[in-house]
């Protein structure tokens, strides 16, 4: 039995789960009452078998639901080979899903990318995800300073400094776009530390901004942002987590006291010119919540207007993955993606309702049904 937790980043396992993970991962993560963590938790779920047919059944429900959120275009992390069979046998979608492949399959990229363009559909392969560390839910995120109430817990990098420049380095090599997962302070200062060697094999500055990013961000300090820049990075950041957990008493001042108000700093992302895009992480996916994170952020000097965080949502993702000629915007030579909402949107966000989604032309979701 696993029972993971809502980020993927922890979750617990009975006796008889623990007795099938290889010896080298129980004596590295040395689970206590069944809690497995990262890399032990990933182990775990490879052991589980996947039955396609009922993943092909959820995937389809699923993508309804995308629909009415009014959504058009997803950039997805996917985690192996099983996805990637659905993915393939999926035949007509409603949107397109641009994915990043698991760091290893990145040897496979090119073939893997070279094979769905070959396809003339609606899935894409973009680039490769990393993982610099974990979630502040799950106390794995690699802080500088120690978690609230846990002095002897800072998080964890899940590479060492060398090991992530040469991860770098090798995707810069190969061509590889690559996303790299860095909730905190200490995970964003590790990638910008190692970030000039990859430079000088070729690589982030010559890159048009959107070739390469850092996902989530959420504890990027001030003193991070010329780093950033310098590297070439895009940010890719989730307003939801704000209106989810940044709320006083919520889940970032829990874990990380009064420095849990200064997460997510949107505006000074914005102000320093430096390429936003939004997402979700799918908790939950519609981005009209994450609208209201963006407006209302707890911080009022980080907050963004409408019209910026409708811009992060759209353009900002579409250039993220070097997309913007074609998706993102309502302009000549890009397709007719097309979201209606209620008229209140402008004035109360918070309370308009998705009426209509059209992708390329064609109306996949009506409120009308």
């Amino acid at each position: 039995v696993l029972l993971r937790r809502v980020c993927g980043h922890a979750g617990v396992i009975n006796s008889r789960a623990l007795s099938l993970l290889p010896a080298e991962i129980t004596a590295k993560e040395s689970p206590q009452n069944g809690l497995i963590r990262e890399q032990a938790l990933w182990k775990t779920e490879d052991l589980i078998p996947r039955d396609l047919a009922f993943l092909k059944q959820d995937f389809w429900e699923v993508l309804t639901q995308i629909s009415a959120l009014g959504i058009t275009s997803v950039h997805e992390m996917i985690d192996g080979e099983e996805t990637l069979e659905l993915l393939d046998r999926a035949g007509s979608l409603p949107l397109d899903i641009f994915c990043y492949l698991p760091l290893a399959m990145s040897d496979r990229f090119g073939e893997i990318r070279r094979y769905f363009q070959a396809k003339k559909g609606r899935v894409e392969v973009v680039g490769v995800k990393i993982f610099a560390d974990g979630s502040i839910g799950a106390g794995t995120a690699a802080l500088e300073k120690p978690y609230r109430g846990e002095p002897e817990n800072r998080g964890s990098l899940l590479f060492s400094d060398r090991e992530m420049g040469e991860c770098l380095e090798n995707m810069v090599r190969l061509g590889v776009p690559f996303a790299i997962h860095a909730i905190g302070d200490r995970a964003i200062s590790q990638i910008l530390a190692v970030a000039p060697g990859t430079r000088k094999a070729g690589g982030l500055r010559e890159r048009p901004h959107g070739w390469n990013r850092i996902e989530h961000a959420e504890l990027l300090r001030n003193d991070h942002l010329e780093g950033v820049k310098r590297g070439g990075f895009s940010l890719s950041m989730q307003p939801n987590f704000v209106a989810n957990w940044q709320a006083p008493g919520g889940l970032y001042e829990q874990k990380l006291g009064k420095r849990g108000r200064q997460a997510n700093p949107f505006r000074q992302v914005w102000d320093a010119g430096i390429p936003l895009c939004f997402g979700s992480d799918s908790m939950p996916p519609g981005p009209l919540l994450g609208i209201q994170g963006a407006l209302y952020h707890p911080v009022a000097a980080q907050r963004l207007s409408l019209w910026q965080a409708v811009l992060a949502y759209t353009r900002g993702s579409a250039d993220a993955i070097s997309r913007e000629t074609s998706i993102g915007s309502i302009a000549v030579g890009c397709q007719a993606d097309l979201v209606a909402v209620t008229p209140d949107f402008v004035e109360s966000p918070d309370a308009a309702v998705i009426v209509m989604t059209v992708k390329a032309g064609e109306v996949v979701y009506s409120q009308a049904g």
